[in-house]
């Protein structure tokens, strides 16, 4: 055996050792969100699986990762989850297992030393092969991060020379649309946002209970920036009421955002507040019986609802009081037999007493009851979008569990399946592609437009990272252009933009002034609260000795206030701004 061997045998040996060692220090059951973890275990609840990477679609595999590898990536994921990497579990997974295959079909072993820039050369085109263009680079990410990961605990010869993802982030052409936001791919559809706000006016009478929630909740996504399961896990309690610095009452929706910014208030603009209103009252409407019901199973009390309380909590029950229990009044006998069965209950009078029933019914309970959402510390009885299983189990494909939890999938159920939009779906119909998703990227757009700051844009999509705040950005480029033109043209503001002199005619309240007018001596020029005050705005000399000009700008100002107020947050900066002037114009007059 030559020197070369030898040194690579000791390598191998100390390499060997270390991940030994990892293993070791990793190794044991360990707990996901109050879901236990047997290290021994092939699957890891609905979490991790370490079966080989199944490469036929359609059939699954059950065959266990090489004995080489599967400790390893046990360990490996057991880190990662407890340094905060909690998320998707899926992708993660499946890089190791493909890295897996790729040692064994290149050594005829899935020793972890054996790792190289060559090992990893031959992932990516497993990647390029198997994976979307998208997939496939983001996999080259996360396989660089393994990479990382190796040379840090010293586990493989990799080198001096890192190995860098080969793969680049896919781009795509930018698509032209009307200034309106019609015609984007990430914006909703404008006529089914139209549809959807002629649906929510209707009287509560004429709308079906699915109908009513599902309008309810797309309604909520138009109020404030949120994804779907942010809504969908609203606490019942969830209504703000607060007064601000100014003495302006606000109204806001406490909420968990799903990704890192933990809990906040999402506050309500003022021209929302009554449509945010009314659609809580609705879902607190239509999950006021799943609330009481979880109350009861949670507590001690025997839940009687309408029964005369003198009834003994051994007594035993007709089907009829059952049916009462259970919120199902005014159902017929055959109805009441058929409704109960269908429950898993016995349909039969004098089958059980409230006591041997909240017992039947506890059984019947979701798996991680009392708990809604226990990230959260949202109980099944304070839950907004809690639906009674015995009032909606025909409505929403569910198990026999008393408790419903609405999905995402429920929603798009109605969407696609036009339970909610009037129009017929055609093949291309922009409906088809409505996502929820779209309506968060809408009012994001709009508040860039109208000049929302980056933080405060952030902070009220519940955002952790400001830099994020541009891929919700979709400012059509004609209004982009536009407003180019007009900030160059401020530079000029003599040549560029006309000036009307106000001594001869006067303007026109409702269409030429707003908020964001300025006025001097010299004329006035209208601009919009997207953009800042002009800096060459002559405060000093402003004419504000002159009546006509002092009563103009204390005109505009108020017109700014009230826009700030019904909450316009570009308003903010213009308000303040024509304080200063007007402040500035009476201690030099």
């Amino acid at each position: 055996m030559n020197k070369t061997s030898d040194i690579k045998e000791i390598k191998n040996l100390s390499y060997s050792k270390n991940i030994d060692n990892f293993i070791k220090e990793m190794e044991g059951d360990f707990y996901i969100e109050n879901n236990r973890m047997i290290w021994d275990s092939l699957t890891w609840n609905r979490y991790y699986n370490f079966y080989k990477y199944n490469f036929v679609k359609g059939k699954r595999n059950n065959i266990p990762l090489d004995s080489d590898f599967i400790q390893f990536a046990k360990a490996y994921m057991k880190y990662l989850h407890s340094h905060g990497r909690r998320k998707d579990y899926n992708p993660r997974m499946s890089v190791l297992k493909i890295l897996e295959s790729v040692l064994l079909n290149e050594f005829e072993s899935a020793k972890l030393y054996n790792c190289n820039s060559f090992v990893f050369d031959k992932c990516v085109e497993v990647f390029t092969h198997v994976y979307s263009e998208v997939s496939a680079y983001q996999a080259g990410k996360e396989l660089k991060e393994i990479e990382n990961f190796l040379r840090e605990f010293n586990l493989a010869d990799l080198g001096y020379v890192q190995w860098f993802n080969p793969l680049k982030r896919p781009t795509y052409e930018v698509k032209s649309y009307d200034h309106n936001l019609s015609g984007h791919d990430k914006l909703p559809d404008t006529l089914s946002l139209v549809e959807l706000a002629k649906v929510f006016a209707l009287d509560d009478k004429e709308l079906s209970k699915r109908v009513m929630f599902t309008s309810s909740v797309l309604t909520l996504l138009m109020c404030a920036p949120s994804r779907i399961s942010e809504i969908l896990s609203l606490p019942a309690d969830c209504e703000v009421w607060e007064t601000d610095s100014n003495g302006y009452e606000k109204y806001g929706i406490r909420f968990f955002s799903s990704k890192g910014y933990e809990g906040d208030v999402k506050w309500i603009p003022s021209s929302m507040v009554p449509v945010a209103i009314k659609a809580i009252a609705r879902l607190r409407y239509l999950s006021k019986s799943g609330r009481e019901l979880a109350k009861y199973l949670e507590g001690s009390v025997v839940y009687k609802n309408s029964l005369k309380n003198d009834i003994s909590d051994n007594c035993l029950l007709t089907a009829e009081q059952v049916c009462i229990v259970l919120n199902l009044e005014f159902i017929s006998g055959s109805s009441m037999e058929k409704k109960l069965s269908s429950l898993n209950l016995n349909p039969n009078n004098y089958a059980y007493s409230f006591n041997s029933l909240k017992n039947a019914l506890r059984e019947k309970a979701p798996d991680n009851f009392p708990w809604y959402d226990r990230k959260k510390k949202i109980k099944y009885s304070n839950a907004l979008c809690l639906l009674s299983g015995f009032e909606f189990q025909g409505l929403f494909k569910t198990n026999s569990n008393i408790l419903i939890k609405p999905t995402r999938s429920c929603i798009y159920t109605d969407i696609n399946n036009g339970k909610l939009f009037s129009r017929p779906k055609r093949q291309g119909d922009s409906i088809s592609c409505f996502k929820t998703h779209s309506i968060r990227h809408f009012l994001n757009t709009l508040a860039q437009i109208a000049g929302m700051s980056e933080f405060d844009l952030a902070r009220w999509s519940g955002r952790q990272c400001i830099a994020q705040n541009s891929v919700y950005n979709h400012t059509p480029h004609a209004h982009m252009v536009a407003q180019a033109v007009k900030t160059k043209a401020l530079e000029k503001i003599g040549d560029a933009i006309p000036i009307k002199k106000i001594f001869y005619n006067k303007p026109v309240e409702d269409k030429e002034i707003n908020g964001s007018t300025l006025v001097s001596k010299h004329g006035l020029c209208r601009l919009n609260y997207a953009m800042q005050p002009c800096m060459y705005y002559p405060a000093n000399e402003s004419g504000s000795e002159i009546e006509e000009v002092i009563s103009l700008q204390k005109k505009i100002h108020s017109i700014a206030e009230s826009d700030f107020k019904k909450g316009n947050q570009g308003a903010e900066k213009w308000k303040e701004f024509h304080i200063k002037i007007i402040t500035l114009g009476e201690l030099n007059g």
